[in-house]
């Protein structure tokens, strides 16, 4: 089980646990309040699905210390 939080730690936007849930029992079509629960092929089934998204992009703000504004249209 700690290979699916780690996973989805690296992958996830929002990281909490709670949303993890939300996303296992959207997947296995039942209700999840814990991962020990699971079987081998659910387990499989969440590696596959969280492998499957995408990881954060890190957005990086660009220097605008050379910008110069326009001037406006009259």
């Amino acid at each position: 089980m700690s290979y699916i939080k780690t996973l989805w730690t690296a992958n996830s936007r929002d990281k909490s646990i709670e949303s993890l849930l939300k996303l296992v029992t959207k997947i296995l079509k039942k209700p999840i309040n814990d991962l020990d629960n699971i079987t081998k092929d659910e387990a499989g089934k969440i590696i596959a699905s969280i492998k499957n998204i995408k990881p954060p992009v890190k957005v990086q703000c660009a220097n605008n210390a050379e910008f110069k504004p326009t001037k406006k249209a009259k």
